[in-house]
């Protein structure tokens, strides 16, 4: 592929990101009272019930620290998640009960969107999947 070609194929990418993004951020936020950033926060700290450091919430939110403090406490606000002392000094990030059930909720709406969204497109080829994932993962996308 050219540095053209490559050029038109991220273009196409944000852009589907985009308008993904924007209707999961709208049937979180009439059906739950989330974002779509607001879920993938809280979807992350299911699968880490020991908590997780605002640090390592970074990468799956794609924002910087200071971003994830200042939504981590928008969500602590609202009884979702909790802040304690980790055994190594940090202060890590946990899901509350509550937060367990809108998640367990909101699952199913992101669930629904995206499978409406794929639905006008013919499955994805091994190929294509192999793509995203080569993309999530590659070390000239990293920030330093």
């Amino acid at each position: 592929m050219n540095d053209w070609d490559a050029f038109d194929t991220c273009l196409r990418l944000n852009h589907a990101h985009a308008r993904l993004r924007r209707k999961l951020d709208d049937e979180l936020g009439i059906r739950h009272g989330l974002s779509f950033a607001d879920f993938v926060l809280l979807r992350a700290l299911v699968q880490v019930p020991q908590g997780l450091t605002a640090q390592a919430l970074q990468e799956p939110l794609g924002v910087q620290p200071s971003d994830v403090v200042r939504k981590v406490i928008a969500l602590e606000k609202s009884g979702w998640l909790t802040r304690v002392s980790g055994a190594e000094g940090q202060r890590r990030i946990q899901l509350r009960a509550p937060g367990h059930g809108l998640v367990s909720e909101a699952v199913e709406t992101v669930a629904a969107v995206c499978a409406a969204a794929l639905a006008a497109v013919p499955r994805p080829a091994p190929a294509e999947s192999a793509v995203l994932e080569a993309l999530c993962e590659s070390p000239a996308l990293a920030i330093r």
